[in-house]
Parts: C-alpha cells; structure tokens; sequence
C-alpha cells in the first residue's frame, strides 16, 4: 500500500515553483518581444543615418539584455559605435588618446558649432514609439489572460 502525505506547506512549495515558471515564461517572452523592438528601432535608425561612406550606418548596433548589473530589468538599446573607418585621432585630447577611432555619432546627432545636427537615432525611437507601447500592452494583456 502507498501512501501520500501531502500538507499545506507542500502545497506552498508547489505554488511557489509554479510561480517561478510563470514568470521565468514570461520574462522570456518580454524578451523575446523586447528583441524585436529593438532590431526595428535600429533598422529604422539605419535608413534614416545620413550616409557618405556608410560607416556611420554600418555602426548602429542594438543590444538587449536580460538583466543588468545595476538594474534588475531588461533593456533594449539602440546606439551608433565607433564606425569602422579607419580613421584616427591625430593628435591626443584629454577624452581621446592619440591613435584613437574617430567617433562621430554625436555630433551628427546633436550637431555641434560647426554643423547643423541631423538627427536620426532619436526620430527612429519616436517613430516606433506607438508600436513599442501597442506591442507591450499586448504582450501584457495576453500574460495576464493566460492565467
């Protein structure tokens, strides 16, 4: 004969793990989305870099990450790098060392005293905007009515 003993504090552990896989399944599925958004900003923000050598578009990365060290929440970034030029620092400044890639990004974003800002990473993010929202509240929606 088998018997089961079975309390309250079993039945505790038992919700408890499933509670843990809920939102292990649903962290992934955030993510998941959360990839995708990104990968669009970042495709947006390509067609939209001004381009005369490419270098400058070819930079535009996007990351995502799961968890942060400092933060406990995922993240979805879209950035211009060092673009792939060849180019170097000729002299050294105190950010840059000489020998240095030549970083450009921000001021063709911002503009400087120089040249006009011709702004794509930014317009990228506010043209998406709607569809990141509309996006995540259905993400939110379907985890909610899966319960």
């Amino acid at each position: 004969m088998i018997q089961f003993k079975f309390g309250t504090k079993d039945m505790d552990k038992l919700q408890k793990k499933f509670e843990r896989l809920q939102r292990k399944e649903l962290r992934e599925k955030t993510y998941e989305r959360l990839r995708k958004l990104t990968d669009i900003v970042m495709e947006d923000a390509k067609r939209r870099a001004p381009v005369k050598t490419g270098a400058l578009r070819d930079s535009v990365t996007a990351r995502t990450w799961k968890r942060s060290r400092s933060y406990n929440k995922m993240r979805g970034v879209v950035y211009a790098d060092y673009p792939k030029t060849g180019r170097v620092t000729k002299s050294k400044t105190k950010k840059q060392a000489a020998g240095a890639p030549v970083y450009y990004a921000f001021a063709v974003e911002y503009g400087t005293r120089h040249v006009k800002a011709r702004p794509f990473l930014r317009p990228a993010l506010a043209s998406k905007a709607q569809l990141i929202e509309r996006e995540m509240n259905e993400m939110l929606k379907e985890a909610v009515t899966n319960d």
